[in-house]
């Protein structure tokens, strides 16, 4: 398995190369954000898989020396070399959530800060300086810094989402997967793999400024996406996030006014109307401009109809 990794690393980063595309202005300036993230997508895995061709080969080094015997499978009767392992592909490549792919990527290195650090302190401090001591540990590149204290941000906010969402897709029992938990386990995979392929180019990038250069061209989606989340979980979404007004004028054209922050709406405020069913309410942050800048940017297009459709989901099931 290490020698095809090699071959797949060499394959893609020929074609792809990760920090010369990265920093090519050409490449951030063409196209739309969707096809820049979607090469980008293709370039990581050349980046990743170099990774593992190297722990991949450190352990058939491990099962060589004898090390890696782990004993005489009791059922098969067959011997086992798992002794060590130091990078669960098929459990990072798929994983549902940052903590799967977390655990599953450099293990070796990840019981040690859990034994040294994470089990140490106290929660929920515990998780921000694992990811800190972790950063320390690679170097003082600022991209690291970046990376990993973004993870353990994504990290809290995906247990929250994980804790609040995965019980609608469960059986009533609670335990039992219902009838729609592979929609859960699809959609937790997307967003777990977006979120770590997004904020993973800080790690590639390691400076500051070329970091910031690449998110900027992405429109800071997912830096703004998960301050959004983290502080909706701090319960200050109503600080950070203004109200849209919708409404359709005589002409039949929509047309969109952003109140000011701090505005908490009511549950009423929240639905559609039954006497004017165009007119509603929605949470969306944060604002960077009036009406004009959101029917022309990309990102807030992109923003309003997320927060559009989690807004009805939160109303239906209120």
């Amino acid at each position: 398995m290490a020698m095809f990794y090699f071959g797949l690393s060499e394959v893609l980063s020929s074609k792809y190369p990760t920090q010369a595309l990265l920093s090519d202005e050409k490449f951030l300036t063409s196209g739309n954000v969707f096809t820049r993230f979607g090469i980008q997508l293709i370039a990581l895995i050349g980046y990743r898989t170099r990774y593992y061709f190297a722990w991949k080969f450190s352990e058939g080094a491990i099962i060589l020396s004898g090390i890696g015997f782990n004993g005489i499978d009791k059922d098969s009767g067959e011997y086992k070399w798992d002794r060590v392992e130091v990078i669960d592909v098929p459990n990072f490549d798929f994983a549902q959530s940052l903590r799967q792919a977390s655990a599953a990527w450099n293990k070796t290195t990840n019981y040690w800060l859990k034994r040294y650090t994470y089990d140490r302190i106290p929660p929920p401090l515990n998780l921000y300086f694992t990811f800190l001591v972790s950063a320390f540990w690679h170097g003082f590149y600022p991209g690291y810094y970046m990376f990993f204290m973004s993870i353990a941000v994504g990290t809290a906010v995906h247990r929250k989402i994980r804790r609040n969402v995965r019980p609608w897709f469960l059986a009533e029992d609670g335990k039992s997967p219902g009838k729609y938990k592979g929609v859960y386990d699809l959609l937790s995979f997307v967003l777990t793999h977006c979120t770590l392929m997004y904020f993973i180019i800080s790690f590639a990038m390691l400076s500051w400024e070329a970091s910031i250069r690449v998110f900027r061209s992405q429109y800071f989606i997912g830096n703004t996406g998960l301050s959004f989340h983290y502080f909706e979980r701090r319960g200050l979404t109503g600080f950070f996030m203004p109200v849209l007004y919708f409404h359709r004028t005589h002409t039949g054209r929509c047309v969109v006014h952003c109140a000011f922050f701090g505005h908490h709406p009511t549950a009423e405020e929240n639905r559609f109307g039954e006497k004017d069913p165009v007119r509603a309410k929605f949470l969306v942050g944060p604002g960077f401009g009036g009406p004009e800048f959101f029917s022309r940017h990309t990102y807030c297009r992109v923003l309003l109809l997320w927060s559009t459709a989690r807004r009805l989901i939160y109303d239906r099931i209120r």
